[in-house]
């Protein structure tokens, strides 16, 4: 799923604060730690310096450990649709002079998996994609997810946004920023299946960005820039 600033809009207009301390929560490894990576800037043209990533994951973690946050850390273990993975990989062309900003480490899972073993985190693998079981767990526990997924603001489980976490050395605990469905829906004068009609017509791995825009226009809903188009159809 692909929605052009709707991600950036729900994190600034619609979480609210929230403080993690003594508390439990699940973490979507396959979107968090990928980002982690890219954002710790560490050199990657002759390696993925794993040494210098462990370090790097031993001091982010450490946080959840002074805030006594038992963390549930899930993984994705393949892809539900391997033919449409093979046809994906088919059509794209790797060109390594256009393509040199980031690219992600073959082993970067293995290493990582290593370190929060060494740490005595819980990790575990999912058989295929993590959303479903992040989303069955973490209503078990009654506790957020925590991604830097954008699917996770149609499902009904807590999300907090990874970027939104900062450590509060005074008070030992995380602050961040959560959203929750429900919430959001109320807001608006929303139901799940207006929000799902909203999804599929905003999805843009559907269709293209501009599809539905002379149908918006009739609807006097303003489409540029982006993130003013969606908030009028949100309301």
């Amino acid at each position: 799923m692909r929605i052009a600033e709707y991600l950036n809009l729900i994190v600034t207009e619609e979480t609210q604060p929230f403080t993690l301390k003594n508390r439990s929560v699940v973490i979507d490894g396959q979107t968090y730690f990928y980002n982690m990576y890219k954002n710790s800037k560490i050199p990657f043209v002759f390696g993925c310096e794993t040494d210098k990533y462990a370090e790097y994951l031993k001091k982010h973690f450490a946080m959840y450990k002074q805030a006594n946050v038992k963390c549930y850390i899930l993984f994705k273990g393949g892809d539900k649709d391997m033919e449409k993975k093979i046809k994906k990989f088919r059509q794209e062309f790797f060109d390594f002079n256009t393509n040199c900003v980031f690219v992600p480490p073959i082993f970067l899972k293995d290493a990582t998996v290593e370190v929060l073993d060494a740490m005595d985190f819980d990790c575990a693998f999912c058989v295929t994609d993590t959303k479903d079981e992040c989303v069955a767990l973490a209503l078990q526990l009654e506790c957020p997810i925590i991604s830097f997924d954008i699917e996770y603001c149609f499902r009904r489980a807590p999300y907090i946004h990874s970027t939104t976490m900062r450590f509060d050395s005074r008070t030992e605990s995380i602050r961040c920023r959560q959203y929750k469905l429900q919430k959001f829906l109320q807001d608006n004068s929303l139901t799940e299946e207006k929000l799902a009609i909203f999804a599929a017509i905003t999805d843009t791995t559907v269709f293209p960005s501009d599809f539905f825009d002379s149908l918006f226009e009739t609807w006097d809903v303003s489409c540029n820039p982006q993130n003013r188009k969606l908030r009028h159809l949100i309301m």
